[in-house]
């Protein structure tokens, strides 16, 4: 029972509050003390109930935070809570949510991280939601310079030496000495630190100013509800006033990408047909054939390969996370964990490919190998970056001219194809993407071709036709 004392002072009447509670660290008991003030129009009974109702929600407030293992309270800052809140998304979640919650500080902080929880009203977060899509950033295309490779030349650094000291890989290290790869700003300036000269000197930087886009932006919101969400969830706020019940959302812009038709898919097959980059041709391939997604197909390993069989088990997927590196984890869906029966023609090729996988990490490898049995690997022995599919996909529409479209569209053209094909029923398709149920397969990845769409076109004028 909190204990209440009326003191007269110069300065006027307060109360001195003592609660005293157990404590669980030291032992024994502790005594927290407050002070409270009335309000100089009560009289001295309105004085002393509510000094009392004060003590009582005073106790209650400490008792609470006494149960709470978190340190948590309703009068803390968002900035101070954004600590914790890290911390249980750290522990619980994947490397990659956690990694776009951490971003998300640097915007939601600067604007709200000063607000106490129990401050938190709608319409402070409704002008913060608002604010975001006037919000710009300066977009950076950096490509090399030709004098990189003569400095390199003239210290005698090849590149392998040369992407240890600077922790680049040497894949990247070539690219961009060759200038046929756009580099990152902190790349540039990582190289400009090492060789001694200006940035502006070794590459080309131009510079322009865009807006957010839309998905940047709800991760951000997201980020605020799942805060404001787990604040209830652990009783420190009664709402959660970062949800639509209470404040409006930005409405997300889909950027409609283009994909390959048939006619464009059997165009790409010819050319891989001729091509001598067997690992390029075979990852495409598996993307194709398969729809597997990038990170799965560099996650592959030959022990979740079955060749008598022909069959593919997909348990994992190797992902690039900001300030972590290579994250390997499960597949994005729990539903893509599992096997999968790979058409003919692509078992054909992992036969091929694996009698020359062994002969390249014997003969070229040696040493370097660093044992991993993954399908892909880097010229050091390690397991394939994502990112080096991206690149051989694009330098193979580039040799060969062909239609220009993000290496994600592989996976968006095979399920394409097998609902443009009316003959295979819309779940199958479904649990071969490694989706819960068909629902979400058709509102992401079903496309109408174009020449499905004439040959609709052709049905209906029958169906109309005028004797």
């Amino acid at each position: 029972m909190a204990t209440v004392i009326r003191q007269n002072k110069k300065k006027g009447v307060s109360y001195r509050i003592q609660v005293c509670l157990k404590d669980y660290a030291a032992g024994g008991f502790k005594t927290v003390t407050t002070t409270w003030k009335p309000d100089c129009y009560m009289t001295k009974i309105d004085e002393d109930k509510a000094a009392k109702r004060f003590a009582l929600e005073f106790e209650k407030k400490l008792k609470e935070e006494q149960d709470n293992p978190l340190e948590i309270n309703s009068y803390i800052t968002l900035k101070e809570y954004s600590n914790t809140f890290l911390k249980q998304i750290e522990r619980h979640t994947s490397k990659n949510y956690y990694s776009k919650c951490r971003d998300s500080m640097r915007f939601i902080l600067p604007r709200l991280g000063g607000c106490k929880l129990c401050e938190i009203k709608p319409i402070m977060l409704q002008n913060f939601i608002d604010g975001l899509t006037e919000l710009t950033y300066t977009h950076y295309e950096i490509t090399a310079k030709p004098i990189i490779g003569k400095i390199l030349k003239k210290e005698h650094l090849t590149m392998d030496k040369f992407a240890k000291i600077s922790g680049l890989s040497p894949y990247t290290v070539k690219l961009a000495k060759l200038g046929k790869r756009k580099v990152s700003m902190d790349t540039a300036e990582k190289i400009a630190d090492i060789l001694n000269k200006p940035k502006e000197e070794l590459f080309n930087i131009y510079s322009e100013v865009r807006p957010y886009a839309s998905q940047s932006l709800m991760i951000i919101i997201r980020t605020l509800k799942h805060m404001l969400s787990m604040a209830k969830r652990f009783d420190v706020i009664e709402k959660n006033y970062a949800s639509s019940e209470y404040v409006r959302g930005i409405s997300a812009c889909s950027i409609d990408r283009p994909i390959m038709d048939l006619d464009d898919i059997m165009k790409t097959l010819e050319c891989l047909n001729k091509d001598d980059n067997i690992r390029a041709v075979t990852a495409i391939m598996i993307a194709i054939y398969m729809g597997r997604r990038r990170g799965e197909i560099c996650g592959l390993k030959w022990g979740d390969i079955n060749l008598d069989n022909g069959e593919m088990t997909v348990n994992r997927s190797r992902t690039v996370v900001a300030g972590f590196g290579i994250d390997e984890k499960k597949p994005k869906s729990k539903y893509s964990e599992k096997t999968y029966a790979m058409p003919s023609t692509l078992t054909r090729q992992l036969i091929k490919y694996k009698k020359w996988w062994e002969e390249y990490v014997e003969n070229v490898l040696g040493d370097k190998y660093q044992g991993g049995p993954y399908l892909f690997l880097q010229s050091n022995g390690a397991a394939l970056y994502p990112s080096t599919l991206y690149n051989w996909w694009k330098a193979m529409q580039k040799k060969y001219k062909l239609k220009e479209v993000n290496f994600h569209s592989l996976r968006k053209t095979n399920i394409s194809v097998q609902y443009a094909s009316n003959k295979i029923p819309s779940e199958v398709i479904a649990g071969r993407a490694g989706h819960a149920n068909d629902k979400v397969t058709k509102e992401h990845y079903l496309k109408v071709f174009r020449s499905d769409d004439h040959k609709t076109a052709e049905i209906v004028d029958s169906i109309f036709a005028v004797n």
